[in-house]
C-alpha cells in the first residue's frame, strides 16, 4: 500500500504540478472501519452493497487516508488518487463556497475525473472506467459536470478551472 500510495502521489504531482499536504497515515482497514471513520454504519447484506471504499480525514494540516482492504489493484490505486484529490481540494479551494453552489457534485466529480485519468494514463481497467463514467449517482453526474466545465473553458485540466472558480 505504501508503494502504491507513493506511485499515486508521484503521478498526481507530476501530472498536475501541485504539491500535496502531508498525509499523516494511510492504512488498509475493513469496510466497517471506513464507514465508522466517516460517521456512518455499514451493514452488509447478501446482495450487492454500494459503499465507500476509501475516505480522507483532515486533522488540522495533516490527513489520514483509509482504504478498504481486499480491493483489486485498479480500485485501490483509483481510490488513493480519488482521496488525494480531496486533499488537494481541501488545500487549494474554498470548499464551503463550492459546496454552497454545487453540493457534492464538483467535489466528487473532480475526484472521479482524476481517478479515471490515472487509470486511463496507465492503460488499466478500461471496462471499470467506462462503468464509472456511466454511473447515475453524484460521482457519475459530477464526472460529467467536470467534463462539461472543461469543454466550456476549452481546457484539459479541471484543477485550473476549479482554482479559478473557487480559489481559497
Amino acid at each position: 500500500l505504501r508503494r502504491l500510495y507513493s506511485d499515486a502521489r508521484k503521478w498526481f504531482v507530476t501530472r498536475f504540478g501541485y504539491e500535496l499536504r502531508n498525509v499523516l497515515s494511510i492504512e488498509f482497514t475493513s469496510a466497517e472501519e471506513v464507514h465508522r471513520a466517516q460517521g456512518e454504519a455499514f451493514t452488509p447484506t447478501a446482495d450487492f452493497d454500494a459503499r465507500s471504499i476509501g475516505f480522507a480525514r483532515r486533522h488540522g494540516d495533516t490527513y489520514s487516508i483509509y482504504i478498504e482492504n481486499g480491493q483489486p489493484y485498479h480500485m485501490t490505486l483509483g481510490t488513493v488518487v480519488h482521496e488525494l484529490t480531496h486533499i488537494w481540494q481541501y488545500s487549494y479551494l474554498d470548499m464551503a463556497k463550492m459546496e454552497r453552489e454545487y453540493g457534492d457534485l464538483l467535489t466528487e466529480g473532480h475526484a472521479m475525473w482524476t481517478e479515471l485519468a490515472c487509470l486511463e494514463d496507465r492503460r488499466i481497467a478500461s471496462e471499470y472506467c467506462q462503468r464509472q463514467k456511466a454511473r447515475s449517482d453524484v460521482y457519475g453526474k459530477g464526472y460529467h459536470a467536470i467534463i462539461d466545465l472543461m469543454a466550456q473553458n476549452s481546457a484539459d485540466n479541471p484543477f485550473l478551472i476549479l482554482i479559478k472558480m473557487f480559489h481559497a
